[in-house]
């Protein structure tokens, strides 16, 4: 096996192809904290609004420039969406 075989096979595992499922149960499972934590569903709603928001701008950015979803993003963006729970 040659070290450029190895790296192709590394960017086929990297790529982000079947990440929607993932994201729409991280999603829920945000929901379903904020809902619990805070006990009141316009309370849930704003926060959960507030952060999704913020998910959208970041991705908008990403469009305005040619950025990709790439792993560490993937990795990052639900810290950031925690951090910004913790914030709330």
């Amino acid at each position: 096996m040659s070290a450029r075989h190895g790296l192709t096979i590394t960017a086929r595992a990297s790529r982000v192809d079947h990440g929607e499922v993932e994201f729409e149960l991280a999603l829920g499972v945000i929901l379903l904290f904020i809902a619990v934590d805070l006990r009141e569903a316009k309370g849930t709603a704003a926060c959960f609004a507030t952060l999704t928001l913020g998910v959208l701008v970041a991705l908008g950015v990403m469009g305005l420039w040619p950025l990709k979803m790439n792993f560490f993003n993937l990795v990052v963006m639900p810290a950031v969406v925690g951090l910004g729970l913790d914030a709330s």
